[in-house]
């Protein structure tokens, strides 16, 4: 990472700060729910609904300092013997000193779905002090614990309470299990902790809220066929005989309970020393030892250079990065010993492409980042598109954090507009400081802009009387939904400014600043009227404009439409179609940027929805080649796209522009046929096929395949689109999968290439069997149906596999998505009356929550419907200007006779 990256994490870094800082000092008061598991979910889930209102928070009267914390967890390993009933339990110790901060005769602490067994509590001459009663409440998730005598302010007592517990399935939370099967069918289990934001209560009795730090020290018994894992280096553990060992890890720095962390299975690691001398791990279990090289060393790099932006050295021996077959989250930044869903931590270079190389990298940098508090950067387009929609929020909540889109996309932003004013090194700086004030401590956002006030006072910034005051200028960006359109008006007497807020705000709070801003002025995203608009695009295709203002183009107006749309104001997509048509049709010195196509793709899918189930449906292919035909290059397919870690920026951005193109671009390029993507994606495909035959290979296409990862999606695509031979490509696209999902069950990007490959198939009788194979399949239903949306042969399929094998699609646990993939282009009165006859012959089989699910995308069809009355026509106009020039172009005239 050189210094021009580095100017990124202050935006990084800044983010989180606030975050959780937030966290610790705003604690919501209503009760945490689990997500439920993905595959299960449906749109009408119940799931999102809150809990009613119970006081959750502690009372402030005491303080704990230290934990000692003793834990043995039940559960199959070799050489253990369990009793019966033990399996997938725990017993557990914790001893903590108590200090009265104020005049109380109870002791308050957070315990849930814990048998508690004994309770005592000493002096510190280990004298007992008498216990009136102990209660444990499990509406409030409290343990309360009332002395006979109430004791004075300061005094200091040691609790030690012992219990037992249950280990949950992973998306339980808590102390949990998950398994993984090795090649000859065997089950091997592990468990870990997962304790953010309000579990640690469930492992053991704690103050478990994230202003109250402590030191940890933590004891494992664990099974010694196993490895232990904690926040710290473990010991040299020790032989408890009969299969079992204990391990003590030493204290912790400072630290929120959320953070605490240990885990024990069949584990494996690769380590390296990073620059700063400290011991990277990246651990997964047994059979990865040679996939967990790449993890390692890109998870010490990212901790280097975190400690040299922030002038603070990772202050543990050690950092463990452990990857598991099951995890709630993507990834859980515990101090120490970071833990993530498997995928990005074990690297497989036969089934993975340099974009899952990528995407493991940006998570694991943004995990140990969290580690100095921190999040990943994005775009701005993005962030205003979420902005100006009617669900928008403020960035910072005064009763609890968001972690959402909004609030680390429009963050980002925000954050990098304070370096434009203040300078990058003026942040650095004085984040550097306000991460030394507040080291192992809580605070809050007011502390971040607090202290960058005082050094623009240092420095000499100025602002608009006397120094810049920080504060002033950021809580309205903070605590506002909405950010600010500026209007400017050149008049006779010079230029003037207005500023209006950019979307509807009447669902939100009033704002002690009415909905304004101190807004620094920095031309950004510009909202052009048409006549400049067409002086704009005129210049774009005569001239080389830099490829961020064509992307700066299509995200603005993308999100002034969204933006009207919210407000129930006239909009149009002429200006987006003619954007889009000249920002990626026009010659540039650079190669069509990754950031360019990946912002147009989304738009260009919008529009194909609308004419997929239409008369009009030959426009689709025809807007793609128009749109992207300079875009594509045949080269594409063969040029070079291995990413190391060691190379220098120029380096790595051209691999993943050319990653990006790959993965991203060239699957729509033959799905719509554009260049000769199609005979490339079938010449590449007869190679793997040939690859394979001769390897006699039952084992799928990974080890056998010779042709680059990253072109799979599309050559897949190809030869199931484009088959000629009556359906053999799909029998060997089947063929393959089958295999490959026996092969490497875990290393799903390899036959998930190939099942997205199926679905673009044309035939009726290959789009039953895939529909078959998708009901049973365990990937998520959003992606499988969601990949069935863009093949206009598939709602047909769909329709008709219900229509005949109605139980099993009304059974399945992801009907939702079924029927959203199924709908998902319908948009006439024909469509309408057939979903509704199927809805009527179904629905004595339907219960309430399917049907449920019925009304929900009727309602979709009808909406799209009266949405088409009104914009499409617009739309089929500019296509047909546009893309079927009959005669003179552009006509002399117009039409005598309507063309709709």
């Amino acid at each position: 990472m050189d210094r021009v990256r580095l100017g990124d994490v202050l935006s990084v870094l800044l983010l989180a700060i606030i975050l959780l800082g937030n966290l610790a000092s705003a604690l919501p008061r209503r009760r945490l729910l689990i997500p439920g598991d993905p595959r299960t979910q449906d749109f009408d889930s119940d799931d999102g609904q809150e809990e009613e209102d119970v006081p959750v928070r502690l009372p402030d009267d005491i303080s704990v300092t230290e934990y000692y914390i003793k834990i043995q967890p039940y559960y199959p390993a070799p050489g253990i013997h369990l009793d019966e009933g033990r399996n997938m339990t725990f017993d557990g110790s914790v001893a903590m000193s108590v200090k009265i901060k104020r005049p109380t005769s109870e002791i308050v602490l957070n315990a849930a779905n814990l048998k508690i067994s004994s309770v005592e509590l000493t002096d510190f001459l280990k004298r007992p002090v008498g216990i009136k009663e102990t209660r444990l409440n499990n509406k409030t998730e409290q343990l309360s614990i009332l002395l006979q005598r109430q004791p004075r302010v300061g005094s200091v007592f040691v609790l030690t309470i012992k219990f037992t517990g249950k280990i949950n399935p992973f998306d339980a939370a808590g102390l949990y299990y998950t398994s993984y099967q090795d090649s000859e069918g065997e089950v091997h289990w592990m468990v870990a902790t997962q304790l953010a934001v309000f579990s640690a209560r469930t492992v053991f009795p704690c103050m478990d809220e994230p202003a109250f730090k402590a030191i940890f020290h933590v004891e494992l018994v664990y099974p010694s066929s196993h490895v232990a894992l904690g926040n710290m280096k473990e010991t040299t553990p020790v032989d408890l005989g009969n299969g079992w060992s204990q391990v003590s890890f030493p204290a912790t720095p400072v630290m929120s309970t959320y953070l605490v962390a240990f885990s024990s299975g069949p584990y494996v690691s690769h380590s390296v020393i990073n620059k700063d001398g400290t011991l990277v791990r990246s651990w997964g279990w047994r059979g990865q030892e040679n996939f967990l090289k790449f993890s390692a060393e890109t998870a010490g790099e990212c901790l280097y250079q975190m400690g040299l932006y922030t002038n603070i050295k990772f202050p543990m021996e050690k950092c463990d990065h452990l990857g598991l077959p099951e995890f709630l989250a993507g990834a859980m930044e515990n101090f120490g010993l970071i833990v993530y869903k498997y995928q990005f931590i074990a690297f497989n270079p036969d089934t993975m492409t340099t974009l899952d190389k990528i995407g493991a990298a940006l998570v694991i940098c943004h995990e140990v980042s969290h580690q100095e508090a921190a999040t990943v950067r994005t775009d701005r387009e993005k962030a205003m598109a979420r902005d100006a929609s009617a669900y928008t929020h403020p960035l910072i909540a005064v009763n609890g954090p968001y972690f959402d889109p909004i609030t680390y996309e429009k963050g980002q932003m925000v954050l990098r507009m304070l370096a434009d004013v203040i300078g990058e090194d003026v942040l650095q700086s004085g984040l550097q400081n306000y991460l030394q004030t507040h080291k192992y401590s809580t605070a809050s956002h007011w502390d971040v802009w607090s202290g960058l006030t005082e050094i623009c006072e240092d420095e000499g910034i100025p602002g608009w009387h006397g120094f810049l005051n920080v504060t002033e200028l950021m809580e309205p960006y903070s605590l506002q939904s909405s950010y600010p359109v500026i209007n400017v008006h050149a008049g006779k007497t010079g230029i003037t400014f207005s500023q209006e807020r950019f979307n509807d705000i009447s669902t939100q709070s009033p704002s002690p600043w009415n909905y304004t801003w101190i807004i620094p002025l920095r031309t950004a995203g510009v909202i052009y009227d048409d006549n400049s608009l067409r002086a704009l695009l005129k210049k774009i295709a005569t001239d080389d404009v830099p490829v961020g203002v064509k992307i700066a183009l299509i995200g603005d107006e993308v999100a002034i439409v969204k933006r009207n749309k919210s407000m129930k104001l006239p909009y149009s997509y002429d200006r987006l179609l003619d954007i889009l048509a000249t920002v990626l049709n026009t010659a540039s010195k650079e190669d069509p940027s990754s950031q360019l196509v990946d912002i147009a793709l989304p738009q260009m899918e919008f529009f194909a929805s609308l004419l997929r189930d239409s008369i009009d449906a030959p426009l689709v292919e025809r807007l793609f080649r128009r749109i992207f035909g300079k875009v594509y290059k045949s080269e594409i397919w063969d040029a070079a796209s291995t990413w190391n870690a060691g190379q220098n920026r120029d380096a790595v951005d051209l691999k993943i522009y050319s990653s990006t193109m790959k993965n991203v671009f060239l699957p729509h390029a033959v799905r719509y046929n554009i260049g000769d993507s199609a005979s490339k994606a079938q010449k590449y495909f007869s190679e793997i096929s040939e690859n394979c035959k001769l390897a006699e290979s039952n084992n799928g296409s990974a080890w056998c395949n010779k042709v680059p990862n990253d072109i799979h999606r599309a050559v897949y695509c190809g030869a199931a689109k484009y088959d000629n031979n009556l359906g053999a490509n799909f029998a060997r696209l089947m063929f393959l999968y089958n295999g490959e999902v026996k092969t490497n069950p875990y290393y799903y990007q390899e036959y998930s290439a190939l099942l997205e490959g199926m679905a673009c198939t044309q035939r009726a009788p290959q789009l039953k069997t895939l529909i078959r194979l998708l009901l049973t399949s365990r990937h998520r239903p959003s992606l499988i149906f969601g990949w069935l949306k863009k093949n206009p042969e598939a709602s047909e399929a769909l329709y008709l596999y219900l229509k005949t094998k109605s139980d099993s699609v009304l059974q399945y646990a992801g009907l939702s998505y079924y029927l959203d993939a199924m709908v998902y282009n319908w948009r006439s009165e024909r469509r309408l009356r057939q979903f509704n006859e199927l809805c009527n012959t179904l629905l004595p089989k339907m219960n309430d929550k399917q049907k449920r699910a019925f009304d929900t995308f009727e309602k979709r069809i009808k909406d799209n419907i009266e949405w088409s009355k009104q914009h499409l026509p617009s739309i089929l106009r500019w296509m047909y200007d546009e893309l079927v020039v009959v005669g003179k172009a552009p006509w002399s005239k117009r039409s005598a006779y309507p063309l709709l």
